[in-house]
């Protein structure tokens, strides 16, 4: 069989092949371009949007938060060195009367839903915290000097049941290792300026609706100001606790109450004493 060959065809065939080839590649490098940017876009948008995360973290919302703090409780009473000391059962009736005083009282603040659990900390230290859920804590040390009368406890006790039943709390990272110590916990649940301000007002009304006197927060602050190495790990910056002392003071006076010397000492019940007494044979 004899072959013939067109010249005109075979260049036109190569012809073909060249631009069939060179279409072949635009398409691969446009492919690959509109990939890359896609891929790009994709990371921007997640990046705006803040869902990266951690390899090995998973991102929390705010419920999971708090759920996860709470649960710091087991890994804080579980930490070496941290020691709690029994409560006698007329000393937790005399706290659980506290708190339920204040929370039928202010049923839209406070919801006695969950009650309070009560650790008493064997530590020199004056500490007062709490950890969402109502799990409060106070040191044997609050009790030797710092707490002089009723209206100091109650104080401490309605600012915290305030910051624990309403979620009072900064998000941090928390990284589970089992353990934690007194001043991470505390690190953890202390709140800026601003929140404490916000708390500091509700407690005006607190303690007005609870039958209490809303002079006594006053006082309590002014403790905290004139001790301010004693209380540095709860303080965080020792210069909010004078803003503090001011603002509560405007406070008062826009109430009418800056001439009023309540009589607080001698107003301190039976029970009030007894707990006391407990407390600093605890140390």
């Amino acid at each position: 069989m004899k072959f013939v060959f067109y010249p005109r065809l075979n260049k036109f065939l190569s012809s073909f092949s060249s631009f069939l080839l060179f279409s072949i590649v635009i398409l691969v490098s446009y492919f690959c371009l509109y990939s890359c940017s896609f891929l790009k876009r994709n990371i921007i948008e997640i990046y705006e949007d803040k869902q990266i995360v951690a390899k090995d973290y998973q991102y929390l919302n705010k419920n999971d938060y708090i759920d996860h703090l709470a649960s710091l409780e087991t890994a804080y009473l579980n930490t070496p060195g941290v020691e709690t000391v029994d409560i006698k059962k007329e000393n937790l009736d005399y706290l659980y009367a506290i708190f339920k005083k204040i929370s039928r009282n202010n049923e839209l603040l406070i919801k006695e839903t969950i009650p309070p659990k009560f650790h008493i900390l064997k530590n020199v230290t004056p500490l007062y915290f709490s950890l969402p859920k109502g799990n409060i804590f106070l040191s044997t040390g609050l009790f030797q000097r710092d707490i002089r009368h009723e209206g100091d406890l109650i104080s401490i006790l309605s600012f915290e049941f305030l910051k624990s039943y309403n979620n009072v709390y900064e998000a941090n990272m928390i990284i589970p290792k089992g353990y934690i110590s007194s001043e991470r916990l505390i690190s953890l649940t202390r709140i800026s300026l601003s929140e404490k301000l916000k708390i500091n007002n509700w407690m005006y009304y607190i303690l007005k609706r609870s039958g209490y006197d809303p002079y006594v927060y006053l006082t309590w602050i002014q403790q905290l100001n004139k001790n301010t190495l004693d209380f540095a790990m709860l303080l965080g910056d020792l210069k909010d606790i004078t803003r503090e002392e001011l603002e509560y003071k405007q406070l008062l006076i826009s109430k009418g109450l800056e001439n009023r010397l309540s009589n607080i000492k001698t107003n301190s019940s039976r029970d009030f004493y007894r707990f006391i007494y407990d407390m600093k044979k605890l140390e």
